[in-house]
C-alpha cells in the first residue's frame, strides 16, 4: 500500500459514505490492503476527517518496558490505557503476553 495524503484519504472515505462504494471495490481501486482500509474508514467514521491531523506515536524504550512490566512479572491487571493508545501496541502486548 502506498502512502495517502489526507486529501487522498477523505477522498477515499467520501466514496464509501457518500456514493456507497464498497470496501472491497474501494481496496482493489487504491490497491490498499482491505483490512488497513477498512480500520482507517472507520476511525475516519468514528472520530471525523480531524483524526488525520494526529501524528504516528513513537513510543521509547522506557515506556514499552513500563507496560509490559506487569506482565513480566506474573500481575494479571496491567494497565489498560497503556495498551488502547494504538493497535501495534496492543498486538505488542498480547504477543509478549503469549510467550510469559
Amino acid at each position: 500500500m502506498s502512502k495517502f495524503n489526507k486529501e487522498q484519504k477523505i477522498e477515499i472515505y467520501r466514496k464509501w459514505k457518500d456514493e456507497k462504494i464498497s470496501i472491497s471495490q474501494l481496496s482493489k481501486a487504491y490497491k490498499m490492503n482491505l483490512a488497513n482500509l477498512d480500520y482507517m474508514l472507520r476511525l475516519i467514521d468514528m472520530h471525523g476527517t480531524n483524526i488525520l491531523n494526529t501524528r504516528k506515536r513513537v513510543y521509547s524504550k522506557k515506556f514499552k518496558e513500563q507496560t509490559i512490566e506487569p506482565l513480566y512479572l506474573g500481575l494479571k491487571a496491567y494497565p489498560l490505557i497503556y495498551v488502547a493508545t494504538s493497535p501495534n501496541l496492543i498486538y505488542f502486548v498480547f504477543i509478549y503476553s503469549l510467550q510469559i
